[in-house]
């Protein structure tokens, strides 16, 4: 009998987990659905820990993780904001001595175009026959069926789907979240900063040579000192593209409206609409060159006058949960199945081929009774048996914006 698997959420998590599934479990049917569109804007890039890079090994798309990867990126270069020349204060790399004698540790953690690794998912799970991505449809809420498994509700109340195992992967905005947990004030807490983040596209065409010195030498630099932070990474996928993000960290504000209000833009009404590359922009850097003041070398400014884009977020953050529905005998024939594929042997197909061994990954999920059962949360780690081949400060003054 196919078990029926719905993931709610395409994100990277949700399709990595799809792939996971339908390459160990043949025999389960997985369903991804996504709100929004296939051509959604990604955002930015993000580094994978050893875990995060097993789980690429595991869905079967390792092999290109390095085709969205910046070399060195995770090699951190710090410079004093009024400094100037391209030699930092120090330098924040993974030896590779390190990274030889224990992989699992300090295995590298490049920094990730996360829209590439995305594409790679997708083409990755366009050729599995148990595998179906469906975007454009919103998963509002989960009731148990009367039939058994549970059916997932959209906009309006309509069925998307009934499934014996559903997985929550919607992150922070998770619209199933309440049904496990009751949060206070919208169950999303402040995590204490503002940030701005840009992009400029083309450093090498929109940059000063001081800043071209410090990013050709170090994948990533940051620039310190008298509460002020700026972080610039280099996040293209694939080396010749040198795609870099910059953020630009504000630790007096209490809220990102705050900051918006200062700047004067008025707040996003959605996701797409806070991504200014309109005259928002020019609000936002002028705001930015005040606010740097005196105290930073050009090399700092120059980066902010080339941002082509930028949005303003404040990073918040609540437990993660991972949701599973459905009746014990669905979920103990997952479980069999998921133990009869205890071990499991993938070979990087690079240059350097290298093996890895799996422990099981039933270890993953419990499921005693029938109906409502979780596990997971900020705090899991996948299993660390593989080894992989190869990544505030508070001001104490308020600081006024541009009058």
């Amino acid at each position: 009998m196919t078990i029926r698997v719905g993931i709610a959420g395409a994100g990277i998590s949700g399709l990595t987990l799809a792939g996971i599934l339908s390459r160990r479990l043949p025999h389960v049917h997985v369903t991804v659905l996504e709100r929004a569109p296939a051509a959604r804007d990604q955002g930015y890039g993000l580094d994978l820990d050893a875990n995060g890079q097993e789980a690429l090994a595991r869905a079967g798309v390792y092999h290109k993780y390095w085709d969205c990867s910046q070399p060195y990126s995770d090699h951190m270069a710090f410079f004093r904001i009024g400094s100037h020349g391209p030699e930092p204060a120090g330098v924040m790399f993974r030896p590779a001595l390190l990274r030889w004698l224990f992989p699992a540790t300090f295995a590298a953690r490049p920094e990730t175009n996360r829209g590439a690794l995305r594409d790679i998912l997708l083409d990755e799970m366009a050729t599995r026959a148990n595998t179906g991505v469906v975007f454009d449809t919103a998963v509002r809420d989960a009731r148990l069926h009367v039939d058994g498994g549970c059916e997932l509700f959209g906009d309006g109340g309509k069925s998307v789907g009934v499934f014996d195992l559903i997985i929550d992967a919607m992150g922070l905005h998770s619209t199933l979240r309440h049904h496990r947990v009751v949060d206070a004030s919208g169950g999303k807490a402040f995590g204490g900063t503002v940030h701005i983040h840009g992009v400029i596209n083309s450093p090498e065409a929109a940059c000063g040579a001081p800043l071209l010195a410090r990013l050709r030498k170090y994948g990533s630099v940051a620039g310190y000192g008298r509460g002020y932070l700026i972080f610039l990474q280099r996040f293209g996928a694939g080396s010749n593209d040198g795609r870099t993000c910059c953020f630009y960290q504000l630790n007096h504000l209490d809220s990102a409206e705050s900051l918006l209000d200062e700047i004067g833009v008025s707040p996003p009404s959605s996701r797409a609409s806070g991504i200014m590359t309109d005259e928002r922009l020019d609000k936002v850097k002028r705001w930015v060159l005040h606010d740097m003041g005196e105290v930073f070398d050009e090399s700092w400014r120059d980066a902010i006058r080339s941002l082509d884009r930028v949005t303003v977020g404040a990073p918040s953050s609540h437990t993660l949960l991972c949701v599973y529905l459905g009746s014990i005998s669905a979920q103990s024939r997952l479980n069999d199945r998921r133990c009869a594929a205890s071990s499991h042997t993938a070979r990087q197909s690079s240059a350097r081929p290298t093996t890895w061994r799996f422990r099981s990954f039933a270890s993953a999920t419990h499921c005693s009774t029938a109906g409502w059962a979780a596990a997971g949360s900020s705090r899991c780690r996948m299993p660390t048996s593989w080894r992989p081949c190869s990544r505030r400060r508070a001001r104490s003054t308020t600081r006024a914006g541009p009058t």
